[in-house]
């Protein structure tokens, strides 16, 4: 038989977990190496923020930016380095990835908001990607974790 007209089958699950991987390390060097590490990323967060509000952020986020980001722009500086920051070690080691996974998806749906990067969009859909299959249970801890928490806190409910 033709492999035309088959469906495709399904990936070995050591490609998921070097994406989880691979993905997990981009986030830990953007967050604490370029963020975390680099006083200017937090003394320059307001400038970067009210220009992102000025010019390329979506007709609608440009309010919340004005409004809530700017004023608070050392809070959100850290928030998004360290957002980062534990994202990537929780992709890395596999462990609690579905709710890190939300976590990225969140915190990169609102960096294209902000700066219609692509970068940003490409990494949601990463996470959401993550998030379906549930990839830390492919060579992560969160079987693991499983077994010693309640899998509800790890793994979320299918229906």
């Amino acid at each position: 038989m033709s492999r035309v007209g088959r469906p495709a089958s399904t990936p070995p699950p050591w490609s998921m977990a070097l994406a989880r991987i691979l993905t997990g390390w981009i986030f830990v060097q953007y967050g604490w190496f370029s963020k975390l590490q680099e006083p200017k990323f937090v003394q320059g967060m307001e400038a970067t923020l009210t220009r992102m509000a000025e010019h390329s952020a979506f007709g609608f986020y440009r309010v919340f930016l004005s409004a809530w980001a700017v004023p608070h722009a050392t809070l959100f500086a850290y928030l998004i380095g360290w957002g980062e920051t534990l994202l990537g070690v929780a992709l890395v080691l596999g462990a609690f990835s579905n709710p890190a996974s939300l976590l990225g998806i969140f915190m990169t749906l609102n960096f294209y908001l902000a700066s219609r990067s692509w970068d940003a969009l490409l990494f949601a859909v990463w996470c959401f990607t993550f998030l379906h299959v549930s990839a830390g249970s492919r060579w992560g801890l969160d079987p693991i974790l499983a077994s010693v928490l309640p899998a509800r806190v790890v793994y979320f409910p299918r229906r």
